[in-house]
């Protein structure tokens, strides 16, 4: 039979006397418990667990009598009692004689006290829960049997301070460790015991503290975790109102929860659940369990999560900029695990190798309290990290014998790798900046051009051209999380705050399109004054909104309206939209209707002394005149396509181990790279030309003939697909052609 796991609790007591014990250590369990009781549920539970109170209460006024009579405390101290009780003790001579008559002068009062916390823990019960209810009866009840069992011979103020010492103890410790305030326990309990004169109050002062702060349980606690201590056998697994720390408990579970992490959060969970004292305990544990998970899974990028510190907890809670150096070490590891090609490995993962070494120097500006339990761990990865860099840097030698191959044919270019092949652009660059820095009022751009011929390249590329006078804002209108047109105003916010550095704050704009860009619009407003940047709103595929757009059209008018008067309104905020489409192509709504002033910065391919330097600078290959000159016109400059067919002829140099080039090596690579799933290609015949009319017209032109669909003739004359050459209409790229003849039957 499966051992109960020790971090489940019951959330039905099984008896009255397991109950009594939730009131004393288990108060989240026991609240919970109560409040799902009916009011005659907990008469019946009071009633039962009354029983007890009144078992051990009485045992306690028993052993209080005989203590008295033990120890002959009315002949020690006379003053405290009648004349006539000492009289009568003095002419009593045997044990027994003593005793009953010590019972039978006073116990009435015992009585009265267990009646009196039967009848306010009944009607506490019934008025505000089981919880207050048995609270106070209970403590009531064991203040009778403890006061007037000792107070019939003892001082009667000292007694009656202990005893309601005790009661307030256990009524005001469980409401703090519900969730009360320990400043107004503490007012409790002062004024309580000064009420009684200062001897009361002492003694008051001295059981409440005892009781409300448990310190009677303290050296069993401490002593049974000397001998054994661990997740499984610990003192917070039986008691949920420890409020002073265990000395050397913290110590001891932190370093624990490093060998056994997945246990430690097991553990923290249940303190969290169970143990509202705890949960600075629990959030040490939770840094010293993430830091064990690190150090037993280095370089596992599924494993490199932040800890989610409760907010209360504010001394143990990572700054932002560790949060998000960590965000960014596991984007740069999960992008060097996706990586075939082994020179951007290498390239990645010394980047990754950087951060590391940055994310470990920021780690030691955070607090002491926490930031020491995750050295070992960073250390640990650094060093497997060089190791594992090593094992690149040879794959890389053996793989890439000749020359690395940092052609990427499928992926936008980004600046961190690939700086090396992102080559041109230097018109459009001017372009923009000249026309951003000089507009009295904004312009609204669109950057326009083929898929796949770099458009979103240049997007990454933008900062670095454009220098520091400008902040962009870049959006991929084709992330999951812009599904609709509030989640991209969202999304727009939070990309905002984040380029520029702000607080990340949560907004939560209306349904209303109009309203939540009106409060965009504030939010953007608000924002330009404090910088001296221009803003730069870079919507890259911004034809997906357009989408959302057609689902309301009435308000999609009114939002681009909108968006356009903001536009000519301001010139520190400038749209830039990024796509294929036309604004002309856009209908229901009609974007060229609301944005005329529109400056179109088109992206065509790569002019030829770019394309050449493309082909031979980067890599430490010997071309022939001849052969660079074949892959321009097998390419013309297409980005994509050069960039595909120059890896190819890097695959081949290296698997020859020999830097001279060939024509035989161009055609191989020719037949290598054209096949049906070649992207650039299977993108214009399956995207651009899905209309059956826009497909009946490249065949029209692959066959020489004058095309019958004007509109579909000059679209592919708009987008540059075709140009004419001795009189006749001809696909641009040579190398679509040959694609178009050998596939594009395939696709019908």
């Amino acid at each position: 039979m499966t051992k109960p796991s020790p971090f489940k609790k019951n959330v039905m007591p099984k008896n009255s006397l397991e109950l009594l014990r939730w009131v004393i250590f288990e108060p989240v369990i026991f609240e919970s418990f109560s409040n799902e009781l009916t009011k005659k549920e907990t008469v019946i539970w009071f009633l039962k667990a009354y029983a007890w109170v009144i078992l051990f209460s009485l045992i306690l006024y028993i052993v209080g009598v005989s203590i008295v009579v033990i120890a002959d405390l009315p002949t020690h101290f006379p003053t405290q009692y009648k004349g006539a009780f000492i009289t009568q003790w003095q002419n009593t001579s045997d044990f027994a004689s003593k005793w009953y008559f010590v019972v039978s002068s006073d116990y009435f009062r015992y009585l009265r006290g267990l009646a009196l916390g039967l009848a306010l823990g009944l009607a506490l019960g019934l008025a505000v829960g089981l919880v207050f209810g048995l609270v106070f009866g209970l403590a009531v009840g064991l203040a009778v049997g403890l006061a007037f069992g000792v107070a019939v011979g003892l001082a009667l103020s000292l007694a009656l301070g202990l005893a309601l010492g005790l009661a307030f103890g256990l009524v005001v410790g469980l409401v703090v460790g519900l969730g009360g305030d320990f400043g107004g326990a503490l007012a409790v309990g002062l004024a309580g015991g000064l009420a009684g004169g200062l001897a009361n109050s002492l003694v008051f002062t001295f059981s409440f503290f005892l009781f409300y702060i448990r310190l009677i349980f303290y050296p069993y606690h401490f002593i049974k975790s000397a001998f054994k201590l661990d997740f499984y056998h610990n003192p917070y697994l039986n008691d949920g109102l420890i409020y002073i720390p265990i000395w050397g408990v913290k110590s001891k579970l932190t370093q624990l929860a490093q060998q056994q992490p997945d246990i430690a959060i097991e553990f923290v969970k249940f303190l969290l659940e169970y143990r509202p004292l705890q949960r600075t305990l629990a959030m040490h544990i939770l840094h010293a369990a993430i830091a064990g998970i690190w150090i037993n899974n280095p370089l596992n990028a599924d494993k490199l999560s932040p800890p989610s510190v409760a907010k209360e907890v504010k001394k143990l809670i990572p700054s932002k900029n560790w949060i998000q150096l960590l965000k960014a070490l596991r984007t740069q590891l999960v992008s060097c695990e996706q990586q075939n090609n082994i020179h951007l490995q290498k390239e990645f993962f010394k980047r990754f190798i950087e951060l590391l070494k940055e994310f470990r120097t920021e780690t030691l500006l955070e607090s002491p309290r926490w930031h020491r339990y995750y050295l070992n761990a960073i250390d640990k990865w650094l060093m497997v990290a060089d190791e594992k860099l090593i094992i690149i840097q040879q794959d890389a030698k053996n793989q890439e014998p000749i020359t690395p191959n940092l052609y990427r044919s499928g992926d936008a270019l980004i600046p961190e790798t690939d700086g090396d092949i992102f080559i041109g652009r230097e018109d459009l660059k001017r372009q923009l900046a000249t026309d951003i820095l000089t507009a009295r009022t904004m312009p609204l751009f669109l950057i326009q051009g083929q898929r796949r011929v770099g458009k979103t390249s240049l997007l990454n590329f933008l900062p670095q051209l454009l220098g520091s006078r400008f902040k962009i804002v870049r959006q991929d209108c084709q992330d999951s999380r812009v599904d609709s047109v509030i989640h991209w105003m969202q999304s727009l916010r939070e990309l905002t705050d984040k380029e520029l550095g702000l607080p990340q704050e949560s907004w939560q704009p209306p349904d209303n399109w109009l309203e939540a860009w009106q409060q965009l619009q504030r939010y953007l407003e608000n924002i330009s004054r404090y910088t001296d940047s221009k803003i730069i709103l870079a919507l890259d595929e911004y034809e997906t909104l357009h989408d959302y757009f057609q689902d309301n059209e009435k308000n999609a008018k009114r939002l681009l309206g909108a968006m356009r008067s903001f536009s000519q309104n301001q010139n520190q905020v400038v749209f830039l939209f990024v796509g294929a489409a036309l604004f002309s192509e856009l209908h229901a709504p009609d974007w060229s209707e609301y944005f005329v002033q529109v400056r179109r910065l088109k992206v065509d391919y790569l002019k030829k002394a770019d394309a050449i330097r493309l082909i031979t600078e980067p890599v430490a290959l010997n071309y022939p005149f001849f052969v660079v000159e074949k892959m321009f016109k097998l390419t013309q400059g297409h980005p994509a396509l050069l960039q595909a067919l120059c890896q190819k002829m890097v695959n081949i140099a290296n698997h020859n181990v020999r830097r001279d080039m060939t024509n035989a090596d161009l055609d191989q690579a020719v037949v290598e790279m054209i096949d049906r799933e070649t992207l650039a290609l299977t993108v214009f015949w399956t995207q651009f030309c899905r209309s059956k009319k826009c497909k009946i017209t490249v065949k029209e032109i692959l066959d020489n003939q004058l095309p019958i669909h004007k509109a579909s003739f000059l679209r592919l004359k708009e987008h540059g697909y075709i140009e004419k050459r001795e009189e006749t209409w001809k696909m641009r790229v040579p190398l679509f052609e040959m694609w178009l003849r050998e596939y594009a039957d395939a696709f019908e």
